[in-house]
């Protein structure tokens, strides 16, 4: 894709997640996430009112309804698209990598024990505006933030790894933190030492595992519980890695795979960021 191209694709994504992020977090009930007892056990999550994380139970609200089609879609686009479009790609990475440290900082720094007004737009716009921030650094400074991807990859799979446990396997959080970013320090070295055979890995792992916990946003398993749990210090998470959440996991594994020797087979010959040219023999030939 020329240049001008994805530079007007980028300019249009940005303009359609500022529109859907304002709608979906304005449409979310004035007192989404304030604890109607104003009281620390709010915090301590001592009634469980943390457990469900999908807003109302028998509806869907809007800003879950557009996170949950996001997320499909930027699992998608990585399993199938990510090594071909090097540019879009280095965008979305910066786009998971800074919503998701956003909302840990955020999650870190809310007031006890009242919590955000309207926290549903305090989280999205902070979210999202600062993913898009990072996704402008990360395709202008693209070869320094292409380690971005093993670094968001390994300590994805990190989380992916605990998550089979209902204790999270490390209970000690200094430790099991520790763990998940040695993950992400492997994950920068492959690709280091094997970049197109890395890239396509740990694309492929990202897109099936966003997907799936998109997925989970509509169906609902709890899967997203594990994921909070290790990333929320305020709220106290419990979660239990039921039958369900096997389920998703486990199709966290299918796609990775399918995805992977899609990825390997599709674009073997090609080198990530680069159109490789073969120019004919007589036109290198000087001319007479």
């Amino acid at each position: 894709m020329p240049r001008g191209k994805h530079e007007s694709f980028m300019r249009r994504l940005i303009l359609f997640l500022l529109f859907c992020s304002v709608v979906s977090a304005w449409n979310k009930h004035p007192n989404d996430t304030t604890p109607q007892n104003n009281t620390a056990a709010a915090f301590t999550n001592a009634d469980g009112r943390w457990d469900y994380p999908y807003g109302e139970r028998y509806k869907t609200d809007p800003h879950i309804g557009f996170l949950c089609a996001l997320m499909i879609f930027i699992g998608v686009y990585l399993m199938v698209a990510a090594f071909r479009l090097f540019t879009i790609t280095m965008g979305v990475i910066g786009f998971l990598l800074g919503s998701i440290v956003c909302w840990v900082l955020l999650t870190v720094a809310e007031p006890l024990p009242d919590g955000y007004y309207r926290a549903s737009i305090v989280y999205s716009f902070g979210s999202y505006g600062a993913g898009l921030v990072v996704a402008g650094a990360c395709i202008y400074f693209w070869n320094v933030t292409i380690y971005f991807i093993g670094v968001l990859a390994g300590y994805v799979f990190a989380v992916f790894i605990w998550s089979w446990r209902s204790d999270l396997i490390i209970q000690n959080v200094y430790a099991r933190q520790f763990a998940s970013v040695g993950f992400s320090v492997v994950a920068v070295v492959a690709i280091l030492i094997a970049e197109y055979v890395s890239i396509c890995i740990l694309t492929s792992f990202l897109g099936a595992y966003f997907f799936i916990l998109g997925l989970d946003m509509a169906v609902r398993t709890s899967m997203l519980n594990g994921v909070r749990a290790q990333l929320d210090a305020t709220h106290h998470v419990h979660y239990t890695a039921n039958n369900h959440v096997y389920a998703m996991l486990g199709g966290v594994l299918g796609l990775w795979l399918i995805s992977m020797i899609f990825q390997l087979l599709f674009n073997r010959g090609r080198r990530f960021g680069l159109e490789l040219i073969v120019k004919d023999e007589e036109e290198e030939k000087p001319a007479t």
